[in-house]
C-alpha cells in the first residue's frame, strides 16, 4: 500500500498523533481510525462533510473484525487537590442514572457506554451508530489478550511499533531485521520489574 498501490501518502511517516484527525479534516483522507473526536469537530466546522460521515468497524481477516477501544480509568491521588469535589465527581461515575445522562445525552456519541444496557438508548439507535453495536461486541483493547500491564504503556508511549514501520518503509531495512529489532527493544521493556505489573 506504501510502497507499490501509492494509497498511503508518502508524508504518513513523519505524522504525529492529531495527524489523521487532521488529514479527514482537510479533506484529505475518505478513512481513518479516531473517528469521534473527528466527528465532533466536523459537526462544529464542516457540518457538510459530518453529514456523509459513518462509523464502521475495522476490515475483517482471517480471524474476524474486532473493534479497538480504549479503556479510560479514573483515579485520585491520595494527596491531591480536589477533596470532596473531586471524590463526588469520581464517584458520580458509577451512577448509572449519572453516567447515562453524561455519556448518551451529554458527550452524544463521543464515548461508548461501560454499562452494556446503556447502548439500547435512543442515541445508539441512530444510522449514523449503526454500526456501534457491532464494534461494541467485538471490542478489543491494545492488551488484548494479555494484561495492560507498564510494559504496554511503554511499547506504546515509546512508538516501538511506529519505528519498526520506519525501519522498513522510509530506512528500507529488511522486514526480517526491522521484527528483529522491535522483539528485541519489547523484550528489554518487558523484563524491567516496574512493568510487570
Amino acid at each position: 500500500m506504501f510502497d507499490e498501490d501509492k494509497i498511503i501518502p508518502p508524508g504518513s511517516t513523519n505524522w504525529d498523533n492529531g495527524a489523521n484527525n487532521t488529514a479527514f479534516q482537510s479533506e484529505q483522507l475518505v478513512i481513518t481510525s479516531n473517528p469521534t473526536s473527528i466527528y465532533n469537530w466536523l459537526l462544529a466546522n464542516k457540518p457538510e462533510i459530518a453529514k456523509g460521515t459513518k462509523f464502521y468497524s475495522y476490515p475483517g481477516g482471517p480471524a474476524g473484525s474486532f473493534g479497538q477501544v480504549d479503556v479510560w480509568g479514573q483515579g485520585l491521588f491520595k494527596n491531591g487537590k480536589g477533596g470532596d469535589g473531586a471524590r463526588a465527581l469520581l464517584s458520580s461515575f458509577i451512577d448509572p442514572t449519572w453516567y447515562a445522562n453524561y455519556i448518551n445525552k451529554g458527550l452524544k456519541g463521543r464515548f461508548v457506554p461501560v454499562y452494556k444496557d446503556m447502548g439500547k438508548d435512543p442515541l445508539w439507535k441512530q444510522d449514523l451508530y449503526s454500526e456501534y453495536q457491532t464494534i461494541i461486541d467485538t471490542a478489543r483493547s491494545m492488551s488484548f489478550s494479555g494484561n495492560p500491564l507498564g510494559a504496554l504503556a511503554e511499547l506504546t508511549s515509546k512508538y516501538v511499533l511506529a519505528d519498526l514501520v520506519q525501519d522498513v518503509l522510509v530506512k528500507k531495512v529488511k522486514p526480517a531485521d526491522a521484527l528483529a529489532t522491535f522483539v528485541k527493544t519489547a523484550q528489554e521493556i518487558y523484563a524491567k520489574p516496574e512493568n510487570r505489573r
